[in-house]
């Protein structure tokens, strides 16, 4: 539950700082600024859609750890290369596309053993987590964002990775006591 909020807070804070660092530190149109997310848009979609053949041969629990470590390395990489232009920022982005394999396998995992009448309350704990780590995510990470004399990736995206390796460490150790 707790990977997930992690999880949630990294992805819809990355996406809404991305959103704005591009349209108002980079100056580009909304129309442009959603042109340049979506080639990570793209892959994060091609990644969830052959996610189960994914997650089939690697185990549910490894597909947890690649897809943190990919959304860990993607984050630093946009973090580290901050002020890259829209080119830099649109090729940056891209590795952190690789966390989309974490969803369909963490769900799995917090719900494999559930009883079968709390299935229910399990579900509903589970994206409760997501949801308010998410909105969380928004917040800070877009406070984080303008923090600062402007708008500027190098904090949020520093922040985003360290959740992720925080969750990295989390998944390892609950795959050691389940």
């Amino acid at each position: 539950v707790l990977v997930g909020g992690i999880y949630n807070f990294g992805f819809y804070g990355t996406l809404f700082c991305l959103s704005l660092y591009l349209h108002e530190h980079l100056g580009l149109s909304p129309f442009d600024t959603g042109l340049a997310l979506l080639p990570l848009t793209i892959v994060i979609g091609a990644i969830a859609l052959g996610s189960a053949r994914l997650i089939a041969w690697l185990g549910e629990w490894r597909a947890v750890i690649v897809g943190l470590a990919f959304g860990a390395g993607g984050a630093a990489l946009m973090a580290i290369f901050a002020n890259a232009g829209v080119a830099g920022t649109i090729i940056f982005s891209i590795p952190y596309a690789g966390q989309a394999l974490t969803m369909q396998a963490m769900t799995a995992l917090a719900m494999e053993d559930v009883p079968r009448q709390r299935i229910g309350l399990a579900s509903g704990v589970q994206n409760a987590a997501r949801q308010a780590g998410g909105a969380l995510g928004v917040a800070l990470l877009g406070t984080l964002l303008a923090a600062g004399a402007g708008l500027s990736l190098h904090l949020p995206m520093a922040v985003v990775s360290l959740g992720y390796l925080i969750s990295i460490w989390l998944t390892v150790a609950g795959r050691r006591h389940a």
